[in-house]
């Protein structure tokens, strides 16, 4: 399962994304369509706590989804998270040892 996350997505439920590689993203059709599963939780923040406000919203969603759906497997879980999202998929991995790979992404300004 992969994890993807920045703030709160949920509001994009339903907007078409094509599917094709992405330089820093996680392009969720492109995964969902090669048998992975691509969790985007929305992140409650407390205002000065968002490592840890990230940290309670993604670890808690992770552990759910893998007692949710046997065919997640909790030991091949991945995280990603672009711009503010990078900053705490750093945050992250210094946690919990729950993450088999993680990716903290940020677009260049050209």
């Amino acid at each position: 399962m992969m994890i993807y996350f920045y703030e709160k997505r949920s509001e994009t439920l339903y907007y078409y994304i094509e599917p094709r590689p992405s330089r820093s993203t996680v392009n969720i059709p492109f995964y969902c369509s090669r048998g992975y599963v691509v969790f985007v939780p929305d992140i409650v923040y407390k205002v000065g706590h968002s490592g840890e406000s990230a940290y309670n919203c993604i670890v808690s969603g992770a552990k759910s989804m893998c007692q949710q759906f046997q065919f997640v497997d909790s030991t091949k879980m991945a995280i990603q998270g672009q711009s503010w999202g990078g900053y705490q998929t750093a945050y992250l991995v210094t946690r919990p040892n729950l993450f088999c790979a993680a990716g903290a992404g940020v677009r260049s300004a050209t």
